[in-house]
């Protein structure tokens, strides 16, 4: 398979909060865990940033993603191609193993 697979396992959010050294205001930001599989023997473990509502963050729910187009662009300056970490988004592939898949009726 040639797509970009990222699993999230449990919708658990990882709060940090703290003051910047440099401005002095305070900050917060929610992580979740998630794995890369990407061809080696066991996917890779990394935490993506999640955005904030007024309810707090919103969580992913377990399953397999990929990434959003807007998620990836070309650096500008030098031509590389990158992953806007700080606006990276994903779009859900696949439910989790062993969870009924969800169902969705298009058009009526």
């Amino acid at each position: 398979m040639s797509d970009v697979r990222i699993e999230i396992v449990s919708k658990a959010v990882n709060t940090l909060e703290g003051v910047s050294k440099s401005s002095g205001k305070p900050y917060k930001m929610h992580k979740q865990e998630a794995y890369l599989h990407n061809g080696h023997h066991y996917p890779d473990r990394f935490e993506i940033s999640l955005q904030d509502s007024d309810l707090g963050p919103v969580a992913y729910e377990p399953g397999f993603y990929t990434l959003a187009p807007g998620s990836i662009s070309v650096n500008r300056e030098y031509g590389n191609l990158e992953i806007n970490r700080y606006e990276m988004k994903l779009l859900r592939i696949e439910d989790a193993p062993g969870k009924p898949a969800a169902t969705s009726k298009v058009g009526g």
